[in-house]
C-alpha cells in the first residue's frame, strides 16, 4: 500500500500538470484567434502580427510556468537560473534581439506597410510580410529576399510608392541619325497607348545623350522616358510600351533599344 500510495502521489501531480499543459495552451491558442478577429479591422497587418505573437508567447510561458508548480518544481530557483542563462543567451544573440526591438520601431512607426515598394540596404521590392526578425521583399524580378529589421531602422529606407505611384524611368537608344522629334513623337504615342500609365504627373521624353558602340564604333542617340505607375502594374507597362514602341519604331524603319532604370 505504501508504494502503491507512493507511486499515486507521484502520478497525480503529473497528471495535473499535463492536463493543465493541455488545457492551458489550447485556451491560448484560442484566446490568440479571439485576440486576432478582435484587432483585424482596427490595425494594420504589423501591429496585427505583433499582438499575436506577444499574446501567444506570453500565454504559453504562464501556462508552463503553472505546469512546473504543480509538478512540485521550485520555480523560483528555475527562474534564477532561467535569468542567468537568459543574460548569456543574450550576448550570444544580440543580434537577434535587436531584429526583434526594430521589429517593434517598425511597427510602431508605421513608415510603410505590406504592399509598398520600398528600398533599403540595396534591395527594392514589395513588402510582402513584416516578421519578428525579417521584413520579407518580393523584388521586381520575382526573388523573394529576406532583410533584417536592423537594417530598415539603422539604415536608409525609400518608401517609392508610400503616395500610392511609382516613378517609373527607361532609357531608349536609336542611331544618332534618327530625328529627334520623330522619335521623340513616337515614344510619346506609345506612352498614350497604354491605360496604367498615370496622366497626372504627364509623361516626359528628355533627350539624354550621345553614346558610342566601342565594338561597332556606332553613335547612339539617348532618351529618358519617364512615368508615373502603381507598383502592381509596373511589368505589365513595361512589357506594353516596349511591344508598341518597337512596333511603331519597326514600321519606320528605325532601331531601337529599350532598358529599364528604375
Amino acid at each position: 500500500m505504501d508504494v502503491l500510495h507512493h507511486y499515486i502521489h507521484r502520478i497525480v501531480p503529473f497528471t495535473q500538470a499535463l492536463i493543465t499543459a493541455v488545457v492551458g495552451a489550447a485556451i491560448v491558442v484560442v484566446l490568440t484567434r479571439y485576440v486576432a478577429r478582435l484587432f483585424a479591422d482596427r490595425v494594420n497587418p504589423q501591429v496585427l502580427l505583433l499582438v499575436r505573437t506577444v499574446v501567444l508567447y506570453v500565454g504559453l510561458l504562464i501556462v508552463g510556468v503553472c505546469a512546473l508548480s504543480q509538478m512540485g518544481i521550485n520555480i523560483s530557483a528555475f527562474m534564477g537560473a532561467a535569468g542567468i542563462a537568459g543574460i548569456a543567451i543574450g550576448f550570444a544573440a544580440q543580434t537577434t534581439i535587436a531584429n526583434i526591438i526594430s521589429g517593434i520601431f517598425i511597427v510602431c512607426e508605421r513608415s510603410f506597410a505590406i504592399g509598398d515598394l520600398v528600398s533599403c540596404d540595396g534591395v527594392t521590392g514589395i513588402v510582402e510580410s513584416v516578421g519578428v526578425l525579417a521584413v520579407v521583399l518580393r523584388t521586381t524580378d520575382g526573388l523573394l529576399v529576406r532583410v533584417p529589421n536592423e537594417s530598415f531602422v539603422r539604415g536608409r529606407v525609400m518608401n517609392i510608392t508610400y503616395y500610392g505611384t511609382h516613378q517609373l524611368e527607361l532609357e531608349a537608344s536609336v542611331p544618332v541619325q534618327v530625328n529627334e522629334a520623330q522619335i521623340k513623337s513616337i515614344l510619346m504615342a506609345s506612352l498614350r497607348t497604354i491605360d496604367c500609365i498615370e496622366r497626372d504627373p504627364k509623361p516626359r521624353i528628355l533627350e539624354h545623350g550621345i553614346i558610342i558602340d566601342l565594338p561597332t564604333q556606332r553613335r547612339f542617340m539617348v532618351m529618358k522616358v519617364l512615368c508615373w505607375v502603381k507598383p502592381q502594374d509596373l511589368d505589365d507597362v513595361l512589357d506594353a510600351f516596349i511591344k508598341e514602341a518597337k512596333g511603331r519604331c519597326d514600321s519606320a524603319s528605325i532601331e531601337l533599344a529599350v532598358k529599364k532604370l528604375s
